[in-house]
Parts: structure tokens; sequence; C-alpha cells
């Protein structure tokens, strides 16, 4: 009978340092992480830059669902996504969206899902990271591009080494030089030599 007890006991103890190691690993990660149980629903783990940035108490995230946070539109959508994780078919699933904040604020975020083992019940790991930075980037370089391209101007972009890496057509129609002869080159192949 003793032995039984101690075995629990040392089990019991696994499985919650296991689930310690778990939660202190992602509460100290930059990225947005939270933890849900698929028959619970409800998250039963936020960190902090999760907190921080939804701009809540831990007791009321935990009071949340990933549907709450706009994650996923409808009980249907989650499940339906997260078939793939319960069947083994996929080991995590990626996807861009947009959630909501507390203050009804939203963002785009990369989304990543993966099924983890948690204290022998299978949970879903959900880590986020705002891609608000990188999708005006890229907003801006699309402008750019268009600005350059519809420009009547000859227009060449060089790198640091001053190899053009990007001409638009006026440049082509101009010069009479095409891509393929202006690229990798340096713009002074342009020099007619006779002007300084």
């Amino acid at each position: 009978e003793f032995a039984i007890i101690s075995i629990l006991t040392m089990l019991v103890a696994y499985v919650v340092n296991e689930r310690n190691t778990l939660f202190q690993a992602v509460s100290n990660s930059y990225t947005e992480t939270y933890i849900f149980c698929e028959d619970g629903k409800c998250f039963e783990f936020v960190n902090q830059c999760a907190l921080d940035n939804q701009g809540m108490e831990l007791l009321t995230a935990l009071e949340l669902t990933p549907i709450d946070i706009q994650l996923f539109s409808s009980e249907k959508q989650l499940l339906t996504k997260l078939k793939p994780l319960r069947e083994r078919k996929l080991s995590s699933i990626e996807f861009e969206t947009v959630v909501q904040r507390r203050d009804s604020s939203v963002y785009p975020v990369d989304v990543k899902i993966q099924m983890i083992e948690s204290s022998n019940r299978e949970s879903f790991l959900i880590t986020m990271v705002d891609i608000t930075e990188r999708l005006e980037k890229q907003k801006h370089l699309m402008l750019g591009n268009l600005v350059c391209d519809l420009s009547p101007q000859a227009i060449i972009v060089t790198n640091e080494d001053v190899k053009i890496i990007r001409i638009n057509k006026s440049f082509t129609e101009i010069t009479g030089y095409t891509e393929d002869e202006a690229l990798g080159s340096n713009p002074s192949f342009l020099s007619s030599g006779r002007n300084n």
C-alpha cells in the first residue's frame, strides 16, 4: 500500500512538474501564448505578453476562449481548424488573421497552433505574433513599386554596393537598356565620358 502511494505521489509530482516546465517556458515568451483544452475551451494559461497586449488581468483572460478574442468566428470553425491536429495529420497549423483586444481595437497576427499533452489531456498551444509592422512595410513597398512603375521619369534603385537592383519601364524607354542589361551593373555604365 505504501509503495502504491509513493508511486502515485511520484506520478502526480511528475505531471505537475511537466506542466510547470511548459508554463514557465511560455510565460517568458515575447509572443502572445495561450493554452486551452478542447473540452473546456476556456484558456488554461495566458502569458504576460498576451495579457499586456490584450490589456487585461489574468483572471479575466482565463474566462475567455479563442472565439472571444475572435481568433475563430464560431465553434464550428474552431473545431474544423483543429481537426487535422486531433487526427494527427499535422503537427501544427499556421495562418494569418485579425484578432480583437478587450478595448475593441483589432490587429493582424500570424498564428501557430500545436497540440500538446498536458496532464494526460489533449491541449492546444496557440502562439500569436503581431504582424502590423510587417504588413505596413509590405504596403509601403507595394506603393513604392507602383509609383516607380508609373513614373514617367527613369528610376534606378541600387543596393549598398552600388549595384542596380531595380529599374522602371521609363528607364528602359529613355536609355534603351533592358532589365537584363542593367541589373547588377554600376550606374556609371551610363556615363558618356563627355561630362564630368
